[in-house]
């Protein structure tokens, strides 16, 4: 029996073991496994609640190799979901996640779920990230709209396999802090622009690529009349309590979708939230 499973826990024994597992990412995230098994062992394998002192204790004393967990996150969020284009497996190695967070949020840049860095605001977990890149498939040759800049780690990676990335941001003061990083990362191709997502930057397409950093809740129509003749728009829909990743494509007059896989991401950007349904 794992930690109670079974047993009905108090709400403070519940808390205790969500950070228990908590702390456990976070070993795995930075290739201590074998570390935290024989932590784990010492404590007691029944334990309802352990105590997790010895835990934070152990994870301190190892230290935070953030290039270590980069290409743990690769090998075991991406190469194994399928993601075979090398460009984007070297671009996730190159670009760091932990520069676009918060101080106390930097640790967790490597573990495998959506990160709340902001009041509704998440950065993606690599796999979704990486398969909805593959899905886009972006090339030098394309100028791409990131229609949510998000915490701009999407535009950086973007960056690395296009040759010229628009970003929309309404708030100044994360324009400002994403302006910062991608300087400090030497990322010169991104142009971060004050813009609300959900209306895109028509007099500066059509674009090659839209690509949407988060969920969507509805078709993006005005974003999808940005499209140039074969563009593509890329983004993860929810409906229904499913997200797949879907690609859009303009052919002519028409637009085509597709699904092509489905994604854990389930926080639609509020940019986006589908139109109440109707009601008697």
């Amino acid at each position: 029996m794992l930690f109670g499973v079974g047993v009905a826990l108090s709400a403070a024994q519940g808390r205790r073991q969500r950070r228990f597992f908590e702390e456990l990412a976070l070993f795995v995230a930075f290739g201590h496994a074998a570390t935290f098994r024989a932590e784990y062992c010492a404590l007691g394998r029944g334990d309802v609640c352990p105590d997790l002192r010895s835990l934070n204790r152990a994870r301190k004393a190892i230290g935070m190799d953030f290039t270590t967990a980069r290409r743990n996150m690769v090998d075991s969020q991406v190469r194994t979901n399928n993601v075979t284009d090398m460009r984007i497996q070297k671009a996730m190695l190159e670009i760091a996640r932990e520069p676009f967070l918060p101080s106390h949020l930097k640790e967790q840049a490597y573990v495998e779920r959506d990160i709340e860095y902001s009041d509704g605001r998440y950065m993606m977990r690599a796999r979704d990230f990486s398969k909805l890149l593959a899905m886009a498939a972006p090339t030098q040759d394309d100028v791409v709209l990131n229609a949510v800049c998000g915490n701009g780690y999407s535009s950086a990676v973007l960056a690395q396999l296009a040759g010229m990335v628009m970003t929309l941001e309404a708030d100044e003061a994360a324009i400002a802090k994403t302006e910062s990083v991608l300087s400090e990362l030497g990322v010169s191709n991104v142009a971060v622009v004050q813009a609300s997502p959900k209306d895109g930057l028509r007099d500066q397409g059509p674009f090659d690529l839209i690509f949407v950093d988060m969920a969507i809740g509805m078709r993006p129509e005005e974003l999808l009349g940005q499209l140039r003749d074969g563009g593509r728009l890329a983004a993860i829909v929810c409906e229904g309590g499913t997200s797949q990743g879907v690609l859009y494509q303009r052919n002519g007059d028409g637009i085509s979708q597709k699904s092509h896989f489905d994604a854990a991401c389930r926080t639609i950007t509020p940019d986006f939230e589908a139109a109440p349904a109707f009601t008697f």
